[in-house]
């Protein structure tokens, strides 16, 4: 299921098409496309996504191309210059202490790697951003366990607030966003919709790393809008 502004609707993504180059041309690749939406039809599916190097093939099926995957790339050490700017010199990598920490005096932030019992944490925050979006799909409690399972990321930082906690109610609240990191890439950014600094703690954090191990390139997959 995926959501649509105010709604959620079921939805189908078509992953692989190919056929052979010797049977290209004879109508194969419609037929099996044809097939695909047959089934997604029968399960009650409403919506099929797919990324295709080949638009024309699925247009001529009635597809519409809805827009294309964007993503902004910057130097890791111009980002943390900047970030270092924008918090009035108040940026301190410090990872000893859990994390990258922009200290605004008041509460600082500390970002370091996702530890399973904080999950609950980060489904809250996904689920608390998911109104009014298009296209994010509706994790269960299954895709959550899958996604984390299927190694897809490196890396999972989260960003806390406060002194450590030691009871598990007050750490699940004092999460506040979270970062899902691939390869100097930052594939999902989420945080508290009151806190648009914690996007950047999480940055911070990514391009410290990127520095460190020598990446040319941090990548931050994104619209063109977003505050990152």
């Amino acid at each position: 299921s995926i959501q649509l502004d105010s709604i959620t609707v079921p939805a189908a993504r078509f992953m692989d098409l190919a056929t052979a180059p010797e049977y290209r041309g004879s109508g194969l690749a419609t037929a099996l496309l044809a097939a695909g939406e047959r089934a997604a039809r029968e399960r009650g599916v409403l919506v099929a996504l797919t990324r295709t190097r080949a638009p024309a093939l699925f247009g001529r099926q009635g597809w519409s191309i809805c827009g294309r995957h964007l993503f902004s790339t910057a130097a890791p050490r111009q980002v943390l210059a900047a970030l270092g700017a924008t918090a009035g010199g108040a940026f301190d990598d410090g990872r000893d202490a859990g994390g990258p920490l922009f200290q605004p005096r008041a509460e600082p932030i500390a970002v370091r790697p996702l530890r399973r019992i904080e999950l609950p944490a980060i489904v809250r925050l996904y689920d608390e951003n998911l109104a009014g979006q298009c296209g994010w799909p509706k994790r269960s409690e299954e895709y959550w366990d899958w996604l984390l399972s299927r190694g897809a990321c490196d890396r999972i930082f989260v960003a806390a607030t406060g002194p450590e906690q030691t009871e598990l109610p007050k750490l699940l609240n004092s999460i506040v966003g979270y970062a899902f990191v691939r390869q100097g890439r930052l594939v999902e950014v989420v945080a508290q919709r009151d806190r648009p600094e914690v996007a950047q703690h999480l940055a911070a954090r990514v391009c410290a790393d990127a520095s460190e191990q020598g990446d040319w390139l941090v990548r931050c997959d994104a619209p063109p809008d977003h505050p990152l």
